[in-house]
C-alpha cells in the first residue's frame, strides 16, 4: 500500500493505492488492483494492518468489561491541586478525600451540592487566578502552555475531533 500527498494551494491531497509488485525478466514491475483514497482512513488503516499480517477486530467485540473504575486522571488532578496547594488558596474544603479505585469522594454530598460548588469556582474564578499568580508567578516571568495534541484510532472518544494534525496523522481524530 502506498500513500502519496500532493500540494496544490492551500489543500493537500491524500492518495492511497494498492500495489503489487512482481518481476519480468529480471525487472520489477508495479501493477495497481485498487485505488483506496475514496475509503475512510479508519478503513484504509485496517486494509493497512490486515496486509503486515495483523488481526483486526472491532472496538468492542470479543472481549466485555465487567469492571472499570477511573483513577488516572483524578489522581493527577488531586496531586496537582495538592502541590499548588488549592485548599488553602480557596478556604473551606469543597472536595473531601480521595479514595483510590472508588474516585474522587465529595465530601458525601449530592450531586447538586457539587454542582453548586462548581458554580462557586467558576464564579470566583477571577479572583483564584490572581491569587494564583501572585503565588506562582515571578514578575517577568514565563508561563508555559502545554500545546501537545494525540492522535485517536476507534471511534468511542468523545473529546476526540478532527482537526489539524501537529503529528502529520492526516484524516484521525484527536485531543488537543
Amino acid at each position: 500500500m502506498v500513500t502519496t500527498r500532493r500540494h496544490y494551494m492551500d489543500k493537500v491531497y491524500e492518495t492511497t493505492l494498492l500495489r503489487s509488485s512482481y518481476r519480468v525478466g529480471g525487472k520489477v514491475k508495479t501493477e495497481t488492483p485498487a485505488n483506496l483514497s475514496h475509503l475512510r482512513p479508519e478503513t484504509i488503516e485496517a486494509v493497512r494492518a490486515s496486509l503486515a499480517s495483523k488481526t483486526v477486530v472491532e472496538a468492542g467485540e470479543g472481549w466485555e468489561v465487567e469492571r472499570s473504575l477511573p483513577y488516572g486522571h483524578v489522581a493527577a488532578v488531586w496531586a496537582m491541586a495538592h502541590k499548588l496547594g488549592l485548599a488553602k488558596l480557596l478556604g473551606p474544603p469543597l472536595v473531601g478525600r480521595h479514595h483510590p479505585g472508588r474516585g474522587p469522594r465529595v465530601a458525601g454530598a449530592p450531586t447538586d451540592d457539587v454542582d453548586g460548588a462548581m458554580d462557586w469556582l467558576v464564579g470566583h474564578h477571577d479572583s483564584i487566578k490572581v491569587r494564583l499568580d501572585r503565588r506562582h508567578l515571578a514578575a517577568g516571568g514565563r508561563v508555559l502552555y502545554d500545546l501537545s495534541s494525540s492522535w485517536v484510532e476507534g471511534s468511542c472518544c468523545p473529546l476526540a475531533a478532527r482537526g489539524r494534525s501537529r503529528d502529520g496523522k492526516m484524516g484521525k481524530a484527536q485531543i488537543e
